[in-house]
């Protein structure tokens, strides 16, 4: 059971560490310049996969009271919004101030050296603002998870509703909040990808280099950490109900009387 739960902690911190290196390797760093500001991107984006795993974490943790458990669930949600939306603020400031905005092409690693014509007219792999899947993509996640982060609390206090209709609503939250992580974790893989082609069409490393190779690693690591993540929370539905629950709750159904309200 501990090693259920452990996995994905190991998972995220692998994660973390491989996503800093290949920053750092094939991204120019952390910086305020035009070429580091990608790396706070980077960065901030792993930071909302691991707090928005361990908000789904925690809902499987059997020792806490229900009321614990539910803050924490929203705190850890709420944490990786933010740490998102910083995401999106670096990734915004690293193409207006290099130039990427009006489609000038940027390499921060080699300031886009020329080649044989393979990734455009001059040589480079031109950026362009919402131009690829990952970006629409991560803007389809994020309002997405505002808004199902939104309904949940709503759902949540309103204690108005019958048992039944709180129950679907909880199936409903439960249902979309797992496919919007699969969703997020698709949209991860995809920008690793994306950061990865537009450095090799630039020239920017060898194809099995240690930065190339980075990128699989952290695409390889992000799928383990979702798949342990949601087998976490599928294994807590299987479990009796311990700790502080009440005799009558469960994991999986619950009557009215076992969510917060306020």
């Amino acid at each position: 059971m501990l090693l259920v739960w452990l996995l994905p902690r190991v998972c995220a911190l692998a994660l973390l560490g491989i996503v800093i290196a290949w920053v750092i390797l094939a991204e120019g760093g952390f910086g305020t310049s035009s070429a580091a500001l990608f790396g706070w991107h980077a960065l901030g984006m792993t930071l909302f996969l691991i707090a928005t795993s361990e908000g789904i974490l925690i809902k499987s943790f059997p020792l806490w009271s229900r009321m614990d458990l539910w803050m924490g669930h929203v705190a850890f949600h709420l944490l990786g919004i933010i740490c998102a939306l910083l995401g999106l603020v670096a990734i915004i400031q690293y193409k207006s101030l290099s130039g990427q905005g009006n489609g000038t092409p940027t390499c921060p690693m080699t300031g886009c050296l020329e080649s044989t014509g393979q990734a455009g007219l001059d040589g480079t792999f031109p950026f362009s603002t919402m131009y690829s899947a990952h970006s629409w993509m991560g803007v389809l996640c994020l309002l997405l998870w505002g808004g199902q982060l939104a309904g949940g609390v709503a759902s949540s206090l309103y204690p108005w509703r019958g048992p039944e209709q709180r129950e679907a609503a909880k199936k409903h939250h439960r249902f979309f909040g797992q496919a919007l992580y699969v969703l997020l974790i698709a949209t991860c893989c995809m920008g690793l990808q994306d950061m990865q082609s537009s450095d090799l069409a630039g020239f920017g490393y060898g194809i099995y280099s240690s930065p190339s190779l980075l990128a699989c690693g952290a695409s390889l690591v992000i799928s383990i950490y979702g798949l342990t993540t949601l087998y976490a929370l599928f294994f807590s539905k299987t479990q009796p109900a311990k700790g502080k629950q009440d005799s009558s709750e469960t994991w999986s159904t619950g009557s009215c009387s076992t969510w917060p309200t306020l």
